[in-house]
């Protein structure tokens, strides 16, 4: 496994050692193989115990650290533990993420329709029933009460127009999802 010292790492380790500890683990490699074996048991049996005292002493500070706990960020988690999985476990944490991204991209496409269709005349149950076609004959869709901040055009086309290819596609599959929110039937 690659050597990493993650920050949260490092903290832990300092927190719950002392100076004795850590003299002993400079003096490991030192020691022959049979008696580092004892040596390394020893030290995590001293660490064990350290931590119980620790916490015996200061029992407060096991809330201090976990009473407001955060949101959890799979993308923060998967950065700060990355360098200490195996690449099946990264594989696992990279689908998580995108997951995570997919659901949000869905999240600001569905706002984004919704607003769309505050700004669709008439607020029909189809959406953008009100907004005039191009192929409209004239005097249609001309009225003060026919037209949107987005003139004649469809605000739906012109949201994929700022897409890339990917997230056109993905647009189009949660709009079909929605029952069609551009007036066609799909």
């Amino acid at each position: 496994m690659e050597h990493c010292d993650s920050e949260a790492v490092v903290a832990f380790d300092t927190l719950y050692t002392n100076n004795h500890i850590q003299i002993l683990k400079v003096l490991l490699p030192y020691f022959d193989s049979g008696s580092r074996k004892n040596l390394a048991v020893l030290i995590k049996f001293m660490e064990l115990q350290y931590t119980m005292e620790y916490f015996s002493r200061h029992p407060s500070a096991l809330c201090a650290a976990s009473c407001d706990p955060k949101q959890p960020d799979i993308a923060e988690i998967f950065e700060q533990i990355k360098n200490f999985c195996t690449p099946s476990e990264k594989a696992v944490f990279e689908q998580l993420a995108n997951m995570k991204k997919s659901m949000e991209m869905y999240e600001e496409m569905m706002n984004m329709m919704q607003l769309f269709e505050q700004f669709s005349p008439g607020n029909g149950p189809d959406g953008f029933s009100g907004v005039p076609e191009s192929g409209d004959g004239p005097g249609q869709g001309d009225g003060p009460a026919d037209q949107t901040p987005f003139g004649s055009a469809n605000p739906m086309d012109l949201l994929k127009g700022m897409l890339s290819p990917e997230q056109q596609a993905m647009f189009e599959l949660f709009q079909s999802s929605m029952g069609g929110c551009d007036g066609k039937n799909s």
